[in-house]
């Protein structure tokens, strides 16, 4: 399953020009169109502009047609645990469906096809997927790493094999690659989700409320940027934060729900939103300090700038803390 890249502004831009011309035949005058011509447009998007198409891997990866399910699914992440918790599953609160992850449309194993089908049926010429922290970095034990020479020894070396197989094959089939590194999901040994709904002040795993998570994440991205960077194109460091902040600590709801699934816990909420904005940072610097493919902006908020070694950031981290001063 795959869905299409939101456009970037300038995207859309050219495509409300171009659509301002559609069927305007340059070559009359008055207003005055061949009968039955078709329309030419004057306008074409520039050069190297990436057509592409999106995924995540918790929403697309299970749901392996034969693979089996052990080697599919990603079971140690917090939203594998939100979705398929039997107690979670039954508080009307969370608004889980809880359908079987068996569903999905199981692209870890049907990737190949799916980028073949990006390239001839949908003319993309770029694809967006995610590395998933919690298939990397399963065990807690990655927790103690320091360096990403230390975290390299906690990887699982079967989860980074197949990420290089799935980058491969998408260059084979001509798309430049944008990886997501983190679209949402926390390892478990990051974030008890769990435990956090029965009682955010006592939960051990507290994910972005846990000052280490954003050393953690730095170190995480330090890895794949060393690990895939000869591979991906562009980078992205966090989806949509402040889905997380709004639907997980103040306001879930049945349009969006998201670990911990906690209500009008405003404090915490802020917390997150700074602990996301310094992880981000911290993912930035990891990222271009391992490697030459350039980051990309957090995708789809306004959190993107907070790369603290230019003057231009310096001063969106000056808006930033009026913005959370409290």
């Amino acid at each position: 399953m795959i869905r299409f890249l939101q456009l970037p502004a300038v995207a859309l831009i050219a495509l409300a020009v171009a659509c301002a011309g559609c069927g305007e035949d340059p070559g009359t005058t008055d207003g005055e169109t061949d009968a039955g011509a078709a329309p030419v447009l004057d306008h074409a998007f520039p050069k190297g502009f990436l057509w592409g198409s999106a995924t995540a891997g918790f929403q697309v990866d299970m749901g392996c047609p034969t693979m089996s399910a052990d080697k599919c699914n990603d079971t140690q992440s917090d939203w594998y645990q939100f979705v398929t918790d039997k107690d979670l599953v039954k508080d009307t609160g969370l608004f889980i469906k809880g359908e079987p992850v068996s569903i999905g449309p199981g692209m870890w194993e049907t990737y190949d096809a799916d980028f073949e089908r990006a390239g001839t049926e949908l003319h993309n010429n770029a694809i967006r997927l995610s590395i998933e922290w919690s298939r990397i970095f399963p065990a807690a034990s990655a927790g103690t790493a320091t360096t990403i020479d230390e975290l390299a020894k906690h990887a699982n070396k079967e989860a980074v094999e197949h990420y290089r197989k799935m980058f491969a094959s998408a260059k084979k089939h001509g798309l430049k690659l944008l990886i997501t590194l983190n679209h949402y999901t926390l390892p478990l040994w990051v974030h008890d989700g769990k435990a956090c709904n029965a009682d955010l002040d006592t939960c051990k795993r507290r994910g972005w409320l846990d000052p280490k998570t954003q050393e953690r994440v730095g170190l995480y991205a330090g890895y794949c940027a060393k690990t895939f960077g000869d591979q991906v194109d562009l980078w992205a460091t966090l989806n949509e934060p402040f889905a997380v902040v709004l639907s997980g600590y103040i306001l879930p709801s049945k349009e969006r729900s998201n670990p911990p699934g906690v209500y009008l816990k405003v404090k915490e909420a802020i917390d997150v939103a700074k602990a996301m904005i310094v992880g981000h940072a911290r993912m930035y610097d990891a990222v271009h300090a391992t490697t030459r493919s350039m980051p990309t902006r957090t995708a789809r908020r306004p959190w993107s700038d907070s790369c603290p070694t230019s003057p231009r950031c310096r001063r969106h981290a000056k808006a930033t803390r009026a913005t959370w001063r409290r």
